[in-house]
């Protein structure tokens, strides 16, 4: 990867880091906690692409550990998300069905 990308996504994923932390701490909500994370594990590992390009763990460049946690909770944020959206659709389901009963 050029130099020139790896600082684009390294500032890229730094600017995405400041307004869902901010949402983290403003909502408290574990979905915005989640997503920051991501963009932190994605900032750490574009860092030390560029600045500890040789830092291995194990015969392992360290930058990929980061990335394999970043994949792991963008998969859990995901997960989350999906489930929150058929949680809310059979909680309106169930609320539309209420009213038929009332109503009939």
């Amino acid at each position: 990867m050029p130099r020139w990308m790896a600082w684009s996504l390294l500032v890229l994923f730094l600017v995405h880091l400041v307004p869902f932390t901010w949402l983290t701490v403003k909502r408290r909500q574990a979905r915005y906690g989640l997503v920051a994370l991501v963009f932190l594990l994605l900032s750490i590992s574009f860092g030390l692409v560029l600045f500890a390009p040789g830092f291995t763990v194990g015969h392992v460049p360290a930058y990929w550990y980061t990335r394999v946690a970043a994949w792991a909770c963008a998969l859990l944020s995901l997960i989350l998300a999906v489930r929150r959206r058929l949680l809310a659709k059979r909680a309106a389901m169930r609320d539309e069905a209420a009213r038929r009963v009332l109503s009939a």
